[in-house]
């Protein structure tokens, strides 16, 4: 703890144990900088946590990871801070990473870009010279997607960046949509090419066309999911930051930021106060700057551009424990998507009707046991199940101000109702599961806001349309605020891997910084 007069406590504050946070302080730590993560919960890791409960281990924040073969960009990321060897990844089923099934046809993302797009012109033979248009614009702007994420926002290079990539002039921003409309008029291929929506959680009338195209990127080169669960990815943070003399202190909650004399001051809610050279906030965008920072350091542009951002949408979801034989029913180790109708934007709204949820047309399923058998996720002889749609935090949020156990009946009633639809709709694909449950757990926006301090429940931090990406988001992990970085999905983007990037990124800025003086 500091004392005054005394040399600041550490070189680096890092505000949350997010993937973004940890990547930011293992960054700093082995380049021999002190390093203190700060977290607000119990435990380390944010998102990368489970639910653990009745002897069954959810994953709703690591569900499958892409671009892990080695030399690919996630392992280059998890490589340059020592953990690409720290961790073993399952890689998921090449033929089926995910399985859309949709009303007349399934589509199935497979391993191999040339593979996809061959399956595309299978189902939709007539659509061809339109699916060949879509992949010369995704190789396009994918291109300048990566080098956006090197490049970051700062004015001064996001001019050579457009005259380096015009592709982006015509697409930054505008809504997927728009692509969508340009390489076919067929609703059901432009629901195919929309069909992992739940990844950036849009439709395609508000999603980014980076987004619906990089979510298509992320998984083309295969998929993956750590042995042991976001717990063993969290675990090999923890571990390699003790190693390197990182101090790691869980159930210390930020309350304020202030820099005093070139020194931050950061204080917590149980009256501990620390001081460092730079901080890195893990913490979404809304909360540091809105909430931690004092104002008066904030940059009046950048109060403003806070204060617009949008959350994410969030999630519904039902986490169940049941004695049946997934496997024999077909599930596999990818997800299983149901559409029970086409139109994404229509599927999208009814979702989001904070009045009256329609959880049935558009649902996700995955088996955390069938993807990683080995790792203890049930009691002997079982299976666990994760079943999740699209939520609005309007929904629950006349109940935001109680605590869990205390919302009443009507609550319980509530949740239980949305639960037994999804399971319904699920029993298409698993017939008997009601009758089959040994555990049942609800999750709402509410849990992820309150276990997991996301903004209204938001997945993917501030929303991931067109207006909130690159320079609507922080790409570049700074803020205004001299010595103030920031790191997770308010940067770069909102998965992952952009995560994991951004904290790389801020610990790369910090480390220069410090050697800087």
């Amino acid at each position: 703890m500091c004392d005054e007069g005394a040399m600041v406590d550490f070189d680096v504050i890092v505000v949350g144990s997010g993937i973004g946070g940890m990547a930011a302080a293992l960054k700093v730590a082995r380049a021999d900088d002190s390093v203190a993560v700060l977290e607000a919960a119990p435990a380390f890791g944010g998102c990368m946590n489970p639910m653990q409960k009745g002897g069954y281990s959810f994953h709703v924040g690591v569900h499958y990871l892409g671009q892990l073969a080695e030399g690919d960009r996630f392992w280059e990321i998890l490589d340059e801070i020592g953990l690409a060897d720290r961790v073993e990844f399952i890689e998921l089923d090449p033929d089926a990473i995910d399985r859309y099934v949709f009303p007349d046809f399934e589509l199935r993302l497979c391993k191999g870009r040339e593979r996809f797009e061959d399956q595309l012109i299978e189902l939709f033979p007539g659509e061809e010279r339109g699916i060949h248009k879509y992949f010369e614009v995704y190789g396009q702007v994918m291109k300048a997607t990566e080098s956006l994420l090197e490049v970051g926002a700062r004015p001064s290079k996001l001019l050579g960046w457009l005259l380096r990539h015009p592709i982006m002039v015509k697409y930054a921003r505008v809504p997927y949509q728009r692509l969508l409309d340009e390489v076919t008029s067929d609703v059901r291929l432009q629901t195919a090419l929309a069909a992992p929506w739940f990844d950036y959680m849009l439709p395609p009338e508000r999603a980014s066309v980076a987004y619906g195209i990089a979510t298509w990127d992320h998984y083309l080169s295969g998929g993956y999911y750590p042995s042991g669960g976001g717990t063993a990815l969290r675990d090999a943070f923890v571990a390699a930051l003790h190693e390197h003399g990182a101090e790691l202190r869980s159930s210390s909650r930020v309350t304020s930021i202030d820099r005093q004399n070139g020194e931050f001051l950061v204080a917590c809610a149980d009256g501990q106060k620390w001081t460092s050279r730079l901080v890195v906030s893990n913490a979404d965008p809304v909360l540091t700057l809105g909430e931690l920072v004092n104002p008066d350091l904030v940059p009046t542009r950048i109060a403003r551009k806070v204060y617009r951002l949008r959350p994410s949408a969030s999630v519904f979801g039902v986490f169940l424990g049941t004695d049946l034989d997934l496997p024999s029913f077909g599930m596999t180790t990818g997800h299983l998507v149901h559409y029970g109708r086409y139109d994404i934007n229509r599927i999208f709204r009814q979702q989001m009707d904070p009045e009256s949820p329609n959880v049935s047309d558009c649902m996700l399923m995955n088996s955390p046991s069938i993807r990683d058998p080995e790792g203890d996720v049930t009691p002997s002889g079982q299976h666990s199940l994760e079943i999740l749609v699209g939520a609005s935090y309007e929904t629950f949020e006349q109940w935001a101000h109680l605590p869990p156990g205390q919302r009443g009946q009507e609550y319980e009633a509530f949740i239980k109702g949305l639960g037994d639809q999804l399971i319904s709709t699920a029993e298409r694909y698993l017939p008997g599961l009601s009758q089959h449950l040994q555990f049942i757990e609800h999750i709402t926006p509410l849990s992820l806001e309150r276990h997991v301090n996301l903004v209204q429940g938001g997945i993917y931090g501030p929303e991931l349309s067109p207006d909130q990406l690159g320079p609507g988001r922080f790409p570049d992990c700074t803020c205004g605020v001299e010595g103030l970085l920031l790191a997770g999905a308010g940067t770069k983007g909102g998965s992952v891997r952009y995560s994991a990037t951004s904290g790389v990124h801020a610990g790369r800025k910090a480390v220069a910084l410090l050697a800087a003086g």
